[in-house]
C-alpha cells in the first residue's frame, strides 16, 4: 500500500512499453487535504519504495522521461518538468535525475508558463 497520490503518469517508454516496468513517474499531492494541486514529482519503484521532489509554492507539470544516452538502467535518465514558481510569479524548465529525483539543473523564465499538463521530448 502506497500512501501518495498519483496523476499523469509517465514510464521509460523507450525501453518499457508494452513490457513489464518496475518505475512510474507522476505528479502528486504531497499532504493530502493541503493543497488542492499537483505540488510534488514522484517516483514509485513498484519493489516498494517511493521518492518525492516538492518545494514549498512549487508546482510542477507533468514529468517526462528522457532516457540517457548509453544507459541499460531503466531508470537511467532525466525528468523534464515545467514548474509554476508562485513565489515568484515566473516559471522554469526543472530537470530531476530519474534514479533519486534531486535536482540536476533549472532554466528560469522571465514570466510564467501556462499550464498545459501534458509534454514530449523529441530526440533529434
Amino acid at each position: 500500500m502506497v500512501d501518495h497520490s498519483a496523476e499523469l503518469p509517465r514510464i521509460n517508454y523507450e525501453q518499457c512499453n508494452s513490457k513489464t516496468y518496475r518505475y512510474i513517474y507522476a505528479n502528486g499531492i504531497a499532504r493530502q487535504g493541503e493543497s488542492a494541486f499537483l505540488d510534488t514529482v514522484v517516483k514509485f519503484d513498484l519493489t516498494g519504495d517511493v521518492k518525492e521532489w516538492r518545494q514549498d509554492g512549487q508546482y510542477p507539470s507533468e514529468p517526462v522521461f528522457v532516457a540517457g544516452p548509453d544507459t541499460q538502467s531503466e531508470d537511467g535518465g532525466i525528468l523534464l518538468t515545467v514548474v509554476l514558481d508562485s513565489t515568484a510569479n515566473n516559471s522554469y524548465l526543472l530537470l530531476l535525475n530519474a534514479r533519486d529525483l534531486s535536482e540536476i539543473a533549472r532554466a528560469n523564465v522571465p514570466q510564467h508558463v501556462p499550464f498545459g499538463f501534458h509534454g514530449a521530448y523529441i530526440r533529434s
